[in-house]
Formats: C-alpha cells, structure tokens, sequence
C-alpha cells in the first residue's frame, strides 16, 4: 500500500528539477511510463471496481490512497494527467512545461482534442496562453512561469558565484536537434535542422577561421550517438567541434554561455539561451508570424530558411553589442520564454504550494 505523502510526482521525467525546486518533505514518484502496477488487494479491488463503473483509473486510485495535497508533472501534455485533474477536483493537478509548443497551431492535438481541465499548468510565455486559447483547451489557472531548468541554472549561478554574464570562448555553437528516427521518416522539423546545418556549413566556407561546436543532443553511451556524430561529421567537416552531451544537464547550459552567437532550429534550449540574453539565432520560419503586424522582425528570427536571409542574420548578430540586443528584443523573446530575472524558484515554489 503505498504511503500518505504531500506531493505526487506524476513520471520520473523531470523530476530531478522539481525535487530541486520543492524539496518536499514527503513525496512519492509515479512511474507512469514504465506502467508500474500496485498489486496491494485494496488497490487492485478499487481498480476493478472503477473500471467496471467509470469513475477513475488505476493511477487514480493510488493517488486517492496517498492523499496528497498536489499532482506534478514535467510531461505537460500527458492527456491521462490533465483527465485524472476532473476525475480528483479535491487534488491539486499541476503540469509545469517541459518542452516548446512551437508547433501550434500546425498541431492542434498537442494534449488530445481541445477540453476543459481542472489541472493547473505553468507555462514559458504568454505564447502558450495564446495558443492553447485559440485551439480550445482550459485550464482551472495557467500561469507564466518561464523554464523551470532554467530559473535552477540561473540560481545555481549565483549560488556558485560565476555570475550571469560568462566570457566568450568560441563564434557559434549549434544546438543539435538530431533525431535518427526523425530524420529517417523525413519528419518536417528535421528536414528543416538539416537545412540549418547546410545553411550554416556554406557560412562557415564563405567566414574562415571562426570557432564553431555543436551541442550535440545524445551522450556517448546512447544508441543514437553515433549516428548523431556522424551526421554532423558529414555536414560540417573539420570546420566545427562536436561536443557530446555530458550527463550533467548544467553543462550544456554554461556551454551555451561561452559562445558570441547561438544558432538553434525550435529548441527549447534554443529560447532558454535567448532569455538569459546570450545573441540567438532561431532558425524555424514559422515563429515569423508571431510579429507580422509589426514594423520590425526580431533580430533573433530567422524570416526565411534561404543562404542570404541566414547569412545576414548571422552577420548582424556579429556585429550587434549584446546590450543592444538584450534591449531591442527584450519585448518578443518574452513573448517565447519569460527572462529568468524575471522567474525565480521562489515564485515556481509559490504556484505550487500556495
């Protein structure tokens, strides 16, 4: 039977960083994924019954035997989550976002069919709340509250006191956003990283001597590394450096520190960079329509995925001085991702436990 505790984590994905964030006294991990079954005779007697009468689930009834004060989870779009938040209303159902949702509205079904939640959900942006309102979706409250992982990076800045702003060590690094999966289906977001990284070799042929790496996605002991190597290695050559992920999530968050621009396709980490105010590029088109009712494009956006458009981007971005930056674009990369100087830990901790 599992234990009375104060916070449900609903999945392990994530959890690190709200358990970083809460420091709960008593919690209790779901492993939804793995489709972890209690066999307690209670818990399977209430499953049985449930099922035949429609009232809850089998993740419902644990939850309803733990008896916490709040549900969280990193996997935002988990339809089971949001569904679980109606059948409990006396349970606080939070769902914190993990990942951008530049897709809307070219994916409407980003959680199921548009409905109504009783969970709650803490969002990047005002952007979110935008785009779930014109698809259809409702939650009891949303609220932005920018990148968890980053407002932890930020902290532990300071808490390391290596400040915000790092010194420069190299030109550009590019975010991989390689998927062999992906990539081998011919997935439109990956066509279009593919082109990124074809647009940025023929800028690196026509600027000599810049130093360049690419973030790479997986860690060296990863089924897809190598794959994701050598992909980069046939594209790029010997004119950038591939740096595998560590397994230490903060490293690739100080890489992107150390370089004068970043280039990304969507990533998240990609609009993460951009509200700790580092010079970004972002490569998917589609963010474009966002502003097309204003005089200005964002300096951070690229409006179309051709060799000229790219290579004036990056140019500019060069030549830019990162106050300049930070103070022209301010406005729109809010829009995306809300300023870490802006999220702390202690506003995340507020949404949470009231």
């Amino acid at each position: 039977m599992p234990n009375a505790v104060d916070l449900i984590i609903w999945d392990e994905v994530g959890s690190q960083f709200i358990l970083a964030a809460l420091d709960p006294a008593s919690y209790q991990i779901l492993r939804v994924r793995h489709r972890t079954v209690y066999l307690h005779p209670l818990i399977v007697w209430e499953t049985l019954v449930s099922a035949l009468t429609k009232r809850n689930t089998h993740y419902g009834v644990v939850i309803k035997r733990c008896h916490p004060k709040t549900v969280v989870t990193f996997i935002d779009n988990n339809p089971r989550f949001h569904e679980l938040a109606n059948r409990l209303p006396d349970i606080r159902f939070v769902a914190i976002q993990n990942g951008s949702r530049n897709g809307f509205p070219d994916r409407p079904q980003a959680i199921g069919p548009p409905a109504i939640y009783d969970s709650e959900y803490l969002c990047f942006s005002q952007f979110e709340i935008d785009s779930y309102r014109a698809i259809g979706y409702k939650f009891k409250h949303i609220n932005v509250m920018g990148s968890l992982k980053n407002a932890l990076f930020v902290r532990h800045l300071h808490d390391s006191k290596r400040g915000i702003n790092m010194s420069g060590k190299g030109d550009i690094l590019l975010i991989s956003q390689f998927r062999k999966v992906a990539m081998e289906s011919f997935f439109q977001g990956q066509i279009n990283y593919a082109k990124v990284v074809s647009l940025l070799y023929s800028y690196l042929e026509s600027h000599p001597g810049l130093q360049v790496s690419v973030a790479l996605a997986c860690t060296p002991d990863q089924s897809d590394y190598e794959a994701e190597r050598l992909f980069h290695q046939e594209h790029l050559g010997n004119l950038a450096t591939l740096v595998p992920k560590s397994e230490n999530w903060i490293s690739t968050y100080y890489l992107t520190g150390q370089f004068s621009v970043v280039v990304a396709a969507s990533s998240t980490l990609g609009f993460e960079t951009l509200a700790r105010g580092r010079k970004t590029l972002m490569c998917d088109v589609r963010l474009l329509r966002n502003f097309v009712d204003q005089a200005v494009t964002p300096d951070w956006i690229l409006s179309r995925l051709d060799q000229e458009t790219f290579d004036d981007a990056c140019t500019k971005l060069f030549a830019m001085p990162l106050e300049d930056f930070v103070l022209r674009n301010r406005k729109s990369i809010n829009y995306f991702m809300l300023s870490p100087h802006e999220n702390s830990i202690t506003e995340f901790q507020r949404n949470i436990v009231g």
